[in-house]
Protein backbone atom coordinates (compact mmCIF):
# COMPACT_ATOMS: atom_id res chain seq x y z
CA UNK A 1 0.00 0.00 0.00
CA UNK A 2 1.44 3.41 -0.88
CA UNK A 3 2.29 5.76 2.40
CA UNK A 4 0.83 9.02 0.95
CA UNK A 5 2.37 10.81 3.84
CA UNK A 6 5.63 10.15 2.59
CA UNK A 7 4.65 10.85 -1.04
CA UNK A 8 3.37 14.25 0.09
CA UNK A 9 6.25 15.03 2.19
CA UNK A 10 9.14 13.81 -0.43
CA UNK A 11 7.57 13.03 -3.60
CA UNK A 12 8.64 10.12 -6.27
CA UNK A 13 10.10 9.58 -9.33
CA UNK A 14 10.38 6.04 -9.91
CA UNK A 15 10.41 5.91 -13.89
CA UNK A 16 7.29 4.94 -15.58
CA UNK A 17 6.61 1.42 -14.38
CA UNK A 18 7.35 -0.36 -10.97
CA UNK A 19 10.25 -2.51 -11.47
CA UNK A 20 9.99 -6.11 -12.74
CA UNK A 21 10.35 -9.06 -10.28
CA UNK A 22 12.51 -11.79 -11.42
CA UNK A 23 12.05 -15.58 -11.75
CA UNK A 24 14.31 -17.48 -9.56
CA UNK A 25 14.78 -20.59 -7.49
CA UNK A 26 13.81 -20.56 -4.14
CA UNK A 27 17.02 -19.99 -1.20
CA UNK A 28 17.41 -21.41 2.19
CA UNK A 29 20.39 -21.01 4.61
CA UNK A 30 19.23 -22.18 7.52
CA UNK A 31 21.40 -22.47 10.85
CA UNK A 32 24.47 -19.83 10.87
CA UNK A 33 27.09 -22.79 12.40
CA UNK A 34 30.72 -20.49 11.94
CA UNK A 35 31.34 -17.33 10.88
CA UNK A 36 34.64 -15.92 8.43
CA UNK A 37 35.81 -12.44 9.72
CA UNK A 38 37.28 -9.26 7.05
CA UNK A 39 37.70 -6.24 7.02
CA UNK A 40 35.56 -4.68 4.17
CA UNK A 41 38.84 -2.39 2.87
CA UNK A 42 42.11 -3.48 2.40
CA UNK A 43 45.19 -0.57 3.77
CA UNK A 44 45.29 0.84 0.10
CA UNK A 45 41.21 1.36 0.94
CA UNK A 46 40.00 -0.38 -1.75
CA UNK A 47 37.53 -3.13 -1.12
CA UNK A 48 38.09 -6.72 -0.10
CA UNK A 49 36.46 -9.15 -2.91
CA UNK A 50 36.78 -11.75 -5.00
CA UNK A 51 35.07 -13.45 -7.85
CA UNK A 52 31.86 -15.71 -7.52
CA UNK A 53 34.46 -18.42 -8.78
CA UNK A 54 37.20 -17.77 -6.82
CA UNK A 55 35.18 -17.16 -3.48
CA UNK A 56 34.46 -21.13 -4.34
CA UNK A 57 37.66 -22.38 -4.05
CA UNK A 58 39.63 -23.35 -1.27
CA UNK A 59 43.37 -21.59 -2.37
CA UNK A 60 41.71 -18.57 -2.46
CA UNK A 61 41.07 -18.27 1.04
CA UNK A 62 44.16 -20.11 2.45
CA UNK A 63 46.87 -17.53 1.61
CA UNK A 64 44.14 -14.97 3.54
CA UNK A 65 44.45 -16.38 6.72
CA UNK A 66 47.92 -15.50 7.43
CA UNK A 67 48.05 -12.49 5.28
CA UNK A 68 49.38 -9.13 8.09
CA UNK A 69 50.07 -6.53 5.97
CA UNK A 70 47.45 -6.13 2.95
CA UNK A 71 44.49 -5.69 5.30
CA UNK A 72 42.99 -8.79 3.60
CA UNK A 73 43.29 -11.62 6.40
CA UNK A 74 40.44 -13.49 7.06
CA UNK A 75 39.73 -15.09 9.89
CA UNK A 76 37.41 -18.38 11.57
CA UNK A 77 35.44 -18.71 14.52
CA UNK A 78 34.70 -21.99 16.30
CA UNK A 79 31.09 -23.19 15.74
CA UNK A 80 28.60 -20.83 17.01
CA UNK A 81 25.34 -22.18 18.60
CA UNK A 82 21.54 -20.89 19.54
CA UNK A 83 21.96 -18.16 16.70
CA UNK A 84 19.52 -15.51 15.86
CA UNK A 85 18.73 -12.96 13.76
CA UNK A 86 16.08 -10.67 15.18
CA UNK A 87 14.71 -8.47 12.41
CA UNK A 88 14.34 -4.74 13.03
CA UNK A 89 11.02 -3.31 13.54
CA UNK A 90 9.51 -0.24 11.37
CA UNK A 91 10.50 3.04 12.19
CA UNK A 92 7.55 5.43 12.18
CA UNK A 93 6.68 9.04 13.05
CA UNK A 94 3.55 10.86 13.76
CA UNK A 95 0.13 9.23 12.75
CA UNK A 96 -3.47 10.02 14.09
CA UNK A 97 -3.95 13.78 13.91
CA UNK A 98 -0.51 14.45 12.95
CA UNK A 99 -0.15 13.29 9.24
CA UNK A 100 -2.14 12.65 6.05
CA UNK A 101 -5.45 10.47 7.00
CA UNK A 102 -3.77 9.17 10.15
CA UNK A 103 -1.23 7.44 8.60
CA UNK A 104 2.01 7.46 9.95
CA UNK A 105 5.04 8.43 7.99
CA UNK A 106 7.53 5.16 7.69
CA UNK A 107 11.09 6.31 8.27
CA UNK A 108 12.62 2.68 7.34
CA UNK A 109 13.69 -0.23 9.33
CA UNK A 110 15.65 -0.13 12.78
CA UNK A 111 18.57 -2.86 12.11
CA UNK A 112 18.49 -6.18 11.93
CA UNK A 113 20.68 -7.80 15.37
CA UNK A 114 22.48 -11.37 15.35
CA UNK A 115 23.16 -13.23 17.95
CA UNK A 116 25.13 -16.24 19.36
CA UNK A 117 27.10 -18.65 21.70
CA UNK A 118 30.53 -20.27 21.75
CA UNK A 119 30.50 -23.10 23.54
CA UNK A 120 33.34 -24.56 26.21
CA UNK A 121 35.81 -21.80 24.24
CA UNK A 122 39.30 -21.51 25.02
CA UNK A 123 39.47 -17.91 26.25
CA UNK A 124 42.19 -17.22 24.05
CA UNK A 125 40.05 -17.58 21.34
CA UNK A 126 37.52 -15.13 23.11
CA UNK A 127 40.30 -12.81 23.64
CA UNK A 128 41.21 -12.55 20.45
CA UNK A 129 38.03 -12.04 18.79
CA UNK A 130 37.04 -9.45 21.53
CA UNK A 131 39.73 -7.15 19.87
CA UNK A 132 37.73 -7.04 16.14
CA UNK A 133 35.66 -5.24 18.77
CA UNK A 134 38.61 -2.29 17.83
CA UNK A 135 38.46 -2.33 14.58
CA UNK A 136 36.18 0.60 12.70
CA UNK A 137 32.57 0.44 13.21
CA UNK A 138 32.05 0.69 8.87
CA UNK A 139 35.21 -1.29 8.15
CA UNK A 140 34.51 -5.02 9.52
CA UNK A 141 32.35 -7.64 7.73
CA UNK A 142 31.40 -11.46 7.60
CA UNK A 143 31.12 -14.33 5.68
CA UNK A 144 28.38 -16.64 7.51
CA UNK A 145 28.70 -20.57 7.09
CA UNK A 146 25.49 -22.62 7.54
CA UNK A 147 25.72 -25.92 9.40
CA UNK A 148 25.44 -27.65 5.98
CA UNK A 149 28.30 -25.81 4.39
CA UNK A 150 26.90 -22.86 2.62
CA UNK A 151 28.13 -19.65 2.21
CA UNK A 152 26.10 -16.27 2.23
CA UNK A 153 28.11 -13.35 1.13
CA UNK A 154 27.37 -10.08 -0.36
CA UNK A 155 27.62 -9.33 -4.36
CA UNK A 156 27.71 -6.46 -6.76
CA UNK A 157 24.26 -7.86 -7.85
CA UNK A 158 22.24 -10.71 -6.06
CA UNK A 159 20.43 -11.36 -9.48
CA UNK A 160 23.58 -12.30 -11.73
CA UNK A 161 26.49 -11.99 -8.89
CA UNK A 162 30.13 -11.65 -10.57
CA UNK A 163 31.86 -10.14 -7.37
CA UNK A 164 31.54 -11.02 -3.97
CA UNK A 165 32.17 -8.95 -0.61
CA UNK A 166 32.12 -9.55 3.12
CA UNK A 167 28.44 -8.53 4.90
CA UNK A 168 28.89 -4.93 6.43
CA UNK A 169 28.54 -5.48 10.13
CA UNK A 170 28.59 -2.89 12.95
CA UNK A 171 28.55 -2.78 16.95
CA UNK A 172 30.38 -6.43 17.01
CA UNK A 173 30.59 -7.34 20.84
CA UNK A 174 31.74 -10.49 22.52
CA UNK A 175 30.62 -11.33 26.54
CA UNK A 176 32.54 -12.72 29.27
CA UNK A 177 32.65 -16.23 30.38
CA UNK A 178 29.37 -17.64 31.61
CA UNK A 179 29.87 -20.62 33.40
CA UNK A 180 27.25 -23.40 33.32
CA UNK A 181 27.25 -24.72 36.09
CA UNK A 182 25.43 -28.46 36.98
CA UNK A 183 22.93 -28.40 33.77
CA UNK A 184 24.66 -26.96 31.02
CA UNK A 185 28.49 -26.17 29.60
CA UNK A 186 30.22 -22.91 29.20
CA UNK A 187 29.80 -20.51 26.85
CA UNK A 188 30.52 -17.05 25.49
CA UNK A 189 27.73 -15.08 23.37
CA UNK A 190 28.70 -12.74 20.23
CA UNK A 191 26.69 -10.15 18.71
CA UNK A 192 26.52 -7.87 15.99
CA UNK A 193 24.29 -5.57 14.20
CA UNK A 194 23.20 -5.47 10.41
CA UNK A 195 21.95 -2.07 8.77
CA UNK A 196 18.42 -1.86 7.30
CA UNK A 197 18.51 -3.84 3.86
CA UNK A 198 21.48 -5.93 4.55
CA UNK A 199 20.68 -8.67 2.81
CA UNK A 200 19.58 -7.19 -0.34
CA UNK A 201 22.69 -7.69 -2.16
CA UNK A 202 23.30 -11.49 -0.38
CA UNK A 203 23.92 -14.54 -2.42
CA UNK A 204 23.76 -18.15 -0.94
CA UNK A 205 26.93 -20.26 -2.36
CA UNK A 206 25.82 -24.14 -1.97
CA UNK A 207 28.04 -26.82 -0.63
CA UNK A 208 28.01 -28.51 -3.52
CA UNK A 209 29.52 -25.83 -5.73
CA UNK A 210 32.45 -25.41 -3.38
CA UNK A 211 35.16 -27.62 -3.07
CA UNK A 212 35.86 -27.37 0.14
CA UNK A 213 34.50 -27.32 3.23
CA UNK A 214 34.14 -24.27 5.25
CA UNK A 215 32.93 -25.96 8.61
CA UNK A 216 35.75 -28.36 9.25
CA UNK A 217 38.52 -26.20 7.00
CA UNK A 218 41.11 -23.59 8.80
Amino acid sequence: MINFSTLILCGADNGTAIPAIPSATCEHFGKVQRIFFQRLKKEDGTLNSMTLAESKLLATYTPLLTEETLGTKLQATPFTESPAFTDGTVRTARGGNDSYGGIPISLGYEPTEFEAQILSANQAVIKALKSYRNEASDNLGVILVSAEGKLMINTDDSANPTTVYPIPIQQFNVGNKVAGGYDDVDYNSISFQLEDNWSNDTTVINRADLDFDPLTAF
